[in-house]
């Protein structure tokens, strides 16, 4: 499978699952959050099992997601 999803609130609960259940599926992952050490965290854990790129930035801030996107 090569479809790609961003995930935004990817450092715990429903981002951080819906993030590990599509690593399985195989999908590509843009996660994002704003804990840079949870995302780090996150993207060892899934690394080995797809490709995966962190992009850490609040969405409440125009700005941040401007500039991280």
């Amino acid at each position: 499978m090569n479809q790609t999803a961003l995930i935004t609130g990817a450092t715990s609960g429903i981002g951080r699952a819906t993030a590990e259940t599509l690593a399985g599926l195989g999908f590509r992952l843009l996660v994002c959050g704003r804990r840079e050490d949870r995302l780090r965290e996150l993207a060892a854990q899934l690394q080995s099992r797809t490709d995966i790129h962190v992009l850490c930035f609040d969405v409440r801030n125009r700005e941040a997601v401007n500039q991280a996107v």
